[in-house]
């Protein structure tokens, strides 16, 4: 069959496969790239971001364990939160100090619910 055409239309379409096979090897190739370079990042955010989550979950604990040692004994809402700011006020963490710790005052409020009625009726300051 090939016998038909002529020496220069055989090599022509020789050299066309060939350039063909080299830009279907060279996208594919940069396919894959992307991908593993789009794997390989959001793998190191994923590692970066448990790092992160140890990091802060461990400071907070441990600040936990310090503060209530030293609220042994202090009931009153008011004192607890001054003793806490005191605590950590001047407290920063990272390595441009950016990280720190707060705290404030939350208001509990008890809700109930009529039946003919749906807005909530506030009945106590908890």
């Amino acid at each position: 069959m090939l016998r038909n055409f002529p020496i220069s239309i055989r090599i022509i379409g020789m050299i066309l496969i060939l350039v063909l096979s080299i830009t279907a090897l060279v996208v594919i190739t940069y396919i894959t790239a992307v991908q593993i370079n789009e794997e390989g990042i959001a793998d190191a955010a994923q590692v970066m971001l448990e790092d992160q989550e140890e990091k802060i979950r461990l400071g907070t604990q441990t600040m936990a364990v310090a503060l209530s040692k030293a609220l042994d004994g202090v009931s009153g809402r008011q004192e607890q939160h001054d003793i806490i700011s005191s605590y950590i006020k001047d407290y920063r963490f990272e390595e441009d100090q950016s990280g720190y710790y707060y705290t404030y005052i939350v208001s509990v409020y008890k809700l109930s619910f009529k039946l003919a009625n749906t807005a909530p009726v506030m009945t106590r300051k908890l």
